[in-house]
């Protein structure tokens, strides 16, 4: 079948493979995804598993991370000679020697750009402008879950950069330090809403509360 090497961002190489399993029907038992520095010891499996059929006649998927030079150079015989109901993906193309690379195709992934939510950044913008105590705090927390009950702290942080910016660029002293003050508690609060161990809007209201006036 075909080696790919996978070039872009950690999220779009993951969503490919993902995708790639989901599409040809990948079973658990035909996929080796080998997450430690490929070695001789690993190249000489896998053309002990090459030599035999794939698990119930479907096709098998190698994922390979890392490997020595020395792995590569016994993996190109193998790369020009793939059985037909084999795929081999390279996850990370730098470390890969050029006889490698001239074996495989190149899937390259351009970085999306974060999109910014308008109507966010006019009601962050709002409060920053307006007035900035616990009552108005409240309120924003409220109106931000009312408007959209998946929102999360990296979206605020998204529009709060572009609202930084334009602060500095302005030279708005009083606003630059205030978005300065509620990006720094944000940053703080986003490892553990990340990791489900605090409710994105009790976050939210403590971070309000801890930099309103």
């Amino acid at each position: 079948m075909t080696g790919y090497v996978l070039i872009g961002d950690l999220e779009s190489k993951n969503n490919f493979v993902a995708n790639f399993i989901k599409k040809e029907d990948i079973s658990s038992y035909n996929l080796f995804d080998y997450k430690e520095i490929l070695k001789i010891p690993e190249v000489r499996e896998i053309k002990k598993l090459l030599s035999k059929k794939a698990f119930s006649g479907k096709r098998r998927l190698f994922i390979i991370r890392d490997a020595t030079i020395a792995a590569q150079n016994a993996l190109l015989k193998t790369l020009e000679e793939l059985p037909e109901d084999t795929y081999f993906i390279f996850l990370e193309e730098t470390i890969l020697i050029p006889t490698i690379l001239s074996r495989v195709r190149l899937l390259k992934f351009e970085r999306k750009k974060p999109r910014i939510d308008r109507d966010l950044e006019t009601i962050l913008g709002n409060f920053i402008s307006g007035k900035k105590d616990l009552s108005s705090a409240l309120l924003l927390a409220d109106r931000l879950f009312s408007q959209n009950p998946n929102l999360t702290l990296n979206d605020l942080t998204l529009c709060l950069r572009e609202i930084l910016f334009k602060q500095i660029k302005q030279g708005d002293l009083e606003k630059t330090n205030f978005v300065l003050r509620f990006l720094k508690s944000l940053y703080q609060y986003i490892p553990l809403t990340d990791s489900n161990n605090l409710n994105k809007r009790l976050a939210l209201e403590r971070i309000l509360l801890e930099i309103a006036s």
